[in-house]
């Protein structure tokens, strides 16, 4: 999808086009600048956010409201390039491979000074014809977030109600479709190896429970290792599919604190 506008004033490219697409009232309040992160020190779930957008090289986040007191929720990444005619294609590309595979939010706006390009990065970008991946790398933080987003190594839904969860898009089909064998990376920021196979286990039991024509327990991770110098570790697992399955290897790394 593809919104023009002019280029009235170079200064007021990236105001005007938030304003065309309705969030340049929302600054400072569901609108936030990840220069200004710091400023939001106060409220871990916008700073969060802000420091994992600037991961992805984002400008802003724009944020919905969580049902939780202080819970914000990212909507779409913005990208200011206005100090180029028009976007690239293969920036572009780039961009919507990173946040899909991260899936950290459902849309992405790119504002150059001729247009703002918006991506749907729920969906892959479609290859050519005659092109299948062979393998499919599904990465995620952990933790990845917290309210609605804490659980997202197995299962979550974007506010369109796609689903956003690593396991969860191998088993739906949006990862890794019509392959035999995928993997998850996992960047492990708190807490060792061994809580987050324990606490995603049991996510995937309670899953089962509550959905079990969905969820299996024997879908839990296995073969569970942590190398000798716990800088990684490794794991297995197979996600059912409605006609079939997938095996997955879960590679986990530690990320160093910074100090």
């Amino acid at each position: 999808m593809v919104e023009s506008y002019n280029n009235i004033s170079e200064a007021n490219i990236l105001n005007e086009g938030l304003a065309q697409l309705g969030l340049e009232s929302d600054k400072g309040k569901l609108l936030f600048f990840v220069k200004d992160k710091d400023a939001y020190a106060h409220a871990p779930s916008i700073w969060f956010q802000l420091e994992l957008a600037e991961l992805y090289h984002a400008d802003a986040v724009f944020f919905k409201k969580g049902i939780r007191e202080n819970e914000y929720i990212p909507q779409i990444y913005i990208y200011d390039q206005t100090n180029i005619p028009l976007a690239n294609t293969a920036d572009l590309t780039e961009i919507h491979k990173k946040v899909w595979t991260g899936g950290e939010v459902p849309l992405v706006c790119v504002f150059s000074k001729t247009e703002i390009k918006i991506l749907d990065t729920t969906k892959p970008i479609e290859l050519q014809p005659g092109i299948r991946p062979l393998y499919c790398i599904e990465a995620k933080r952990l933790p990845t977030g917290i309210g609605e987003r804490e659980k997202e190594y197995v299962y979550g839904f974007f506010s369109s109600g796609s689903p956003s969860g690593g396991i969860q898009r191998f088993k739906t089909g949006d990862h890794g479709f019509g392959l035999p064998k995928s993997a998850l990376l996992g960047y492990v920021e708190t807490n060792d190896f061994s809580y987050w196979h324990n606490v995603i286990n049991q996510w995937i039991a309670d899953k089962a429970k509550e959905l079990p024509e969905e969820w299996k327990v024997n879908e839990q991770l296995h073969e569970f290792e942590v190398d000798s110098t716990h800088a990684y570790s490794f794991s297995r697992s197979i996600a059912y599919r409605s006609a079939n399955s997938i095996e997955l290897f879960h590679l986990w790394v530690k990320i160093p604190t910074e100090r």
